[in-house]
């Protein structure tokens, strides 16, 4: 499978980048400014364009792959939230990641909060959010709580090895960060490095 990553530089220091993500037509929803990364960006700096991204094609077996990939570059390019700068609040594939999607916008998040009143979800959430609504939801996950949702998210990470173990497996000889490199460094330029594995495969 071929997966798409990007990252994006900081508006004033093109040598240091303020968010990853993932998937090839991202960047028109990012420059809208409407939600998410691409609404933060136009916070914390409303006099800058957001500069055009990086973008790298990756090959992978699936899509947990992609995912660990990604991570592996928010530590790489300390685009975490963790991190002075960073940008990127939650891991890809956690359930935080996925519910920030669904609580994107207003009215999306009023919508399910509906649903989940009828179905009986609601009174499990109202217990996490101290009694709070669905219509609410998206007021509360602010940046300041997605942040804290994000550092929490990668302590969690770090403390049951899960991020080290994708460091050794994307940094590997043979791992995604290996080729990754390869296909940018060497295939894109057509260069053959005596010293790379897969230029000698």
């Amino acid at each position: 499978m071929i997966g798409h990553l990007y990252r994006y530089p900081h508006p004033h220091d093109p040598t240091r980048f303020i968010y990853v993500g993932q998937g090839p037509r991202r960047d028109s929803e990012h420059r809208s400014g409407k939600e998410g990364f691409g609404k933060r960006f136009k916070k914390l700096f409303p006099a800058d364009a957001l500069p055009q991204p990086i973008r790298e094609q990756v090959e992978v077996r699936d899509q947990l792959e992609l995912n660990e990939l990604e991570t592996a570059w928010m530590f790489q390019y300390h685009t975490w939230c963790g991190y002075d700068g960073g940008m990127n609040l939650t891991f890809p594939g956690s359930a935080d990641y996925k519910r920030l999607g669904m609580l994107g916008g207003s009215i999306g998040g009023r919508a399910s909060g509906k649903k989940n009143a009828e179905n009986g979800h609601m009174s499990s959430l109202g217990r996490v959010h101290g009694g709070r609504y669905a219509h609410v939801l998206v007021e509360y996950r602010t940046i300041e709580h997605q942040s804290q949702a994000g550092k929490l998210g990668g302590q969690k990470h770090v403390a049951s090895g899960h991020i080290q173990s994708l460091g050794r497996k994307s940094s590997a000889p043979g791992g995604p960060l290996a080729k990754a490199r390869h296909e940018r460094w060497h295939v894109k330029r057509d260069i053959i490095s005596d010293i790379c594995s897969f230029c000698k495969s």
